[in-house]
């Protein structure tokens, strides 16, 4: 009897303690393709988790609800009609309002990896108190193969931070409680909406170094060649990253030693001389005014890195360069991108075909 009660206690003393997670999607009248992360959710390889998927709805008038709510027998489902408003603020209500562990922000036209979160859940098991794991991406354009490619990321998450966004936001599965304890929250209104996932990406960056990276590909992103196709959005969306990463720079740069600084100065020069590209090509050319005034927005931002850094970015040129046509992630040439072959696009096509 004594053995018997001693393997029951044991038993008890070996028990994982559960691990909530949140998958929280925004949505906005999504019913034609929020099939597409609900199936990969359902697909997913068995987990530790106890999982939660929490639909951040924006006053949707299509079958979006309807549509999340076939699955209620299958997962377990929360919906949330949120009114009218940015992403960023969905996203916030999921981190403040509903009780979670680890909180993963998936769109809702993209989808998880089969084994995504089997093996999230070993890795926060294995390691103590992670804040966050990220990994790579696969980008699938639905209508061509050619422009569809592998995304990797950095094991350190800082290093390309101000030349391109360092990983997919969907890649990202973060503990709740480090974004509470650090009042770390999307930016809502205007600039919830321009280049928000890289303001939420970098926020945390800079803060945690209790971070792990994770070398394989953790969701397939559905590349839409629609994405900010309007010319303003896309000369707005320039403007606010310069002003993002001038600003982030200000906040680290005398942490750093003088290597670290000068390679991030030139990475905000690499992504200067693109927001110019980009407002060249995206403005249009009897809008002469609006060319102006974005152009001096620009500007601005730019300078306040300071002067000393504007002098130093010009002896620095040949790295900028070299930042954009061999590092860069939209690059071709980029080591962060690589080609995937037919057959890998036709496995991975079927993800986004739900």
């Amino acid at each position: 009897m004594n053995n018997l009660a001693n393997k029951k206690r044991n038993n008890k003393v070996r028990k994982k303690p559960e691990i909530v997670l949140i998958i929280a999607i925004p949505t906005f009248n999504s019913g034609k393709t929020l099939h597409i992360p609900m199936q990969s959710i359902l697909n997913q390889r068995r987990s530790g988790f106890k999982i939660k998927v929490v639909l951040l709805d924006s006053g949707s008038e299509d079958d979006t609800k309807q549509i999340f709510f076939s699955y209620r027998n299958k997962i377990d489902l929360i919906f949330k009609d949120i009114g009218k408003c940015s992403i960023g603020k969905a996203r916030n209500y999921a981190i403040k309002l509903i009780e979670s562990d680890y909180l993963i922000f998936l769109d809702s036209d993209d989808a998880l990896i089969f084994d995504r979160l089997f093996y999230d859940y070993l890795t926060i098991q294995k390691s103590n108190n992670l804040n966050f794991i990220y990994g790579d991406s696969l980008q699938i354009n639905k209508n061509s193969f050619k422009n569809s490619y592998y995304c990797r990321s950095t094991s350190f998450a800082e290093k390309y931070q101000f030349l391109n966004i360092p990983y997919n936001l969907s890649s990202l599965t973060i503990s709740r409680n480090f974004l509470l304890k650090n009042r770390i929250n999307f930016k809502t209104g205007k600039e919830g909406r321009l280049g928000e996932d890289w303001r939420f990406i970098n926020s945390i960056n800079i803060i945690s170094k209790n971070y792990l990276y994770t070398p394989y590909p953790k969701v397939v992103i559905n590349s839409r060649e629609d994405s900010h196709t309007q010319d303003c959005i896309r000369c707005e969306l320039n403007i606010s990253k310069i002003n993002l990463i001038c600003d982030l720079f200000a906040k680290i740069k005398n942490k750093k030693v003088l290597k670290t600084r000068l390679l991030f100065s030139s990475q905000i020069q690499s992504s200067f001389i693109l927001a110019f590209l980009n407002l060249c090509l995206y403005t249009r050319s009897k809008d002469i005014n609006k060319y102006l005034i974005n152009f001096k927005k620009i500007i601005s931002g730019y300078k306040s890195i300071s002067i000393l850094y504007i002098i130093l970015n010009i002896f620095l040129m040949p790295i900028s360069i070299y930042l954009i046509l061999f590092i860069h992630r939209r690059s071709i040439y980029s080591p962060l991108r690589s080609k995937i072959s037919k057959k890998s696009y036709k496995n991975f096509f079927t993800y986004l075909s739900g």
